[in-house]
């Protein structure tokens, strides 16, 4: 039983010396990292301008829906509205905010479709990190 209890305890830390090495071998140089890093950010940003083949830097996600229909859902570059203090547009980067709409004419300027606009009585408008969804007839 000694025997087999020193070859286990031999056994453990011959892992443990295992895991010190490989633990010591991960560590990287902070100089290294950065070069890591920005090798990276390179690749990510040629991966997104390849993805994005038909949106800009200015574009954003709107979704126009009733409870009976989908009026719009894609990529746009302004959306143009009126609450109850006045006309207002939306674009790439607008705070976050929620309002109700007016009766007005929905101005959506499209990436893919160009100009459209749809006629709203009344809806709520909820815009968070560049996305922009409008229920109407609420």
């Amino acid at each position: 039983n000694e025997q087999a209890d020193t070859g286990q305890q031999a056994t453990i830390e011959a892992m443990k010396a295992k895991a010190a090495a490989k633990k010591a071998a991960n560590q990287t140089d902070p100089s290294t990292l950065a070069e890591d890093t920005d090798t990276r950010d390179l690749a990510s940003d040629e991966n997104q301008s390849h993805d994005n083949d038909q949106t800009t830097n200015t574009s954003f996600y709107l979704k126009v829906y009733s409870p009976y229909k989908l009026y719009f859902e894609g990529q746009v570059e302004s959306v143009t509205a009126e609450n109850r203090t006045g006309t207002f547009d939306i674009l790439k980067g607008h705070k976050n905010f929620l309002t109700l709409l007016s009766p007005c004419d929905l101005k959506i300027r499209s990436v893919a479709r160009g100009e459209e606009q749809l006629k709203v009585n009344r809806g709520v408008m909820h815009v968070k990190s560049d996305r922009v969804v409008i229920f109407l007839d609420v």
